[in-house]
């Protein structure tokens, strides 16, 4: 990888087709920077190869991952915003929902945001007649 991403629980995977199978990583924190990231990579486990990926249009961590179709439109929510130029760092659990579409190769805001910011959380993408339980 370019950036080290030592603490994987904040980062966020998504796994996406594109000629075959290949791995988007998105955001994380660098702790050796003491840093959040709002970089992006891309493994090809057949070439089994790192690339540089398009930039997240903020730092984010901690956040979760749902494909919303089959041919690579994925949701990234929540997670955790922070802004690292304070004293100290004031981490905030964020609201905001960003799509990603493998064809455009990039990450746009949605419009919509979450209800309560969230971090550390899951994200599942359900069948429009079903009800959650709890």
């Amino acid at each position: 990888m370019t950036k080290k991403k030592e603490n994987w629980k904040d980062t966020i995977v998504v796994v996406f087709a594109q000629n075959g199978q290949e791995i988007l990583v998105a955001g994380g924190f660098n702790r050796e920077l003491f840093a959040a990231l709002n970089s992006s990579e891309i493994f090809n486990p057949s070439t089994n190869e790192w690339r540089p990926g398009p930039d997240l249009p903020l730092v984010m961590a901690g956040g979760s991952s749902v494909q919303l179709d089959g041919e690579g439109t994925f949701l990234i929510v929540g997670g955790v915003e922070r802004p690292w130029d304070q004293d100290p760092p004031d981490p905030l659990a964020s609201a905001r929902i960003l799509i990603y579409d493998t064809e455009e190769g990039e990450f746009a805001y949605l419009d919509q945001t979450l209800v309560t910011p969230r971090k550390d959380h899951t994200t599942v993408l359900m069948p429009a007649d079903t009800v959650p339980c709890n």
